[in-house]
């Protein structure tokens, strides 16, 4: 029996998304909203998911907008007692996902000269209409020098990708290793799980010889997500000498005299 089928009686769930209105701390959530409001207004929508046959309920924090790039205490703690409050009602697995922003590690991408490839569902949006309103927000320029691809599952990415499966390293804080003793190469892919969960057990166990960790504390949890991303991305274009890209600035040319 697969862990979808222990999970959810099928081998094919269909997953609800309840999105949660703005919530206290956010910019859209105004002087006359309450979280009581937000609480009601998401028990509406997950009694009528739950009565239209879904098989898990996912909750987001979809409008609170516009994302950060890191997902607030005030965030998570809104989201707490959201779900908290709803939990008599839950007659189905469900789960939590806080969305942020997905620019620092697409600058990143950008930066190195990396593809990025995102596997659904998704902590942000990547539509075009989503990418002009982040150009015009922040006065982003890089969005052109990225190379983004979507999937709809780990299947479909190996489907459409089979090379991946020939050199990938899994980041993962339960990772037996650090990832200084990885041997990347040119043609490595690295995997990131979200912030909140990680990457998927399966997936972890099946390639368990190539999971990797960064070093930290044993008090922490994880590192912020498009930190990891940095950190292993520059360690493996360091071990194949920075292929392509600058390693000095204008300092390196003849001093001026003063």
């Amino acid at each position: 029996m697969s862990w979808l089928k222990d999970l959810f009686a099928t081998e094919q769930p269909i997953i609800g998304l309840l999105h949660l209105r703005p919530l206290p701390g956010d910019p859209f959530f105004g002087p006359e909203d309450t979280i009581q409001g937000v609480i009601e207004a998401a028990r509406t929508d997950l009694l009528a998911l739950q009565e239209g046959g879904v098989d898990g309920v996912l909750i987001t924090n979809e409008f609170s907008l516009p994302y950060e790039k890191k997902v607030s205490a005030v965030t998570t703690t809104s989201m707490g007692m959201v779900i908290g409050a709803l939990s008599p009602l839950f007659t189905i697995p469900f789960g939590a996902e806080a969305i942020y922003d997905g620019d620092a590690t697409i600058e990143l991408c950008a930066a190195t000269g990396a593809s990025l490839h995102l596997v659904r569902p998704l902590g942000f949006d990547i539509s075009q209409g989503a990418i002009r309103r982040n150009m015009k927000r922040c006065g982003l320029d890089y969005w052109h020098m990225v190379d983004v691809f979507d999937y709809e599952n780990l299947e479909d990415l190996f489907r459409r990708r089979p090379e991946a499966i020939q050199d990938l390293w899994l980041a993962t804080t339960k990772a037996p290793r650090p990832y200084t003793e990885a041997g990347f190469t040119p043609d490595s892919w690295l995997f990131f799980g979200k912030e909140t969960a990680g990457l998927p057990r399966p997936f972890r166990e099946r390639f368990q010889d190539r999971c990797i960790r960064l070093p930290m504390v044993s008090e922490a949890r994880s590192l912020n997500l498009s930190n990891a991303v940095a950190v292993c991305v520059y360690e493996a274009l360091r071990q194949t000498g920075f292929p392509g890209l600058l390693d000095a600035g204008e300092m390196a040319g003849p001093a001026e005299s003063v």
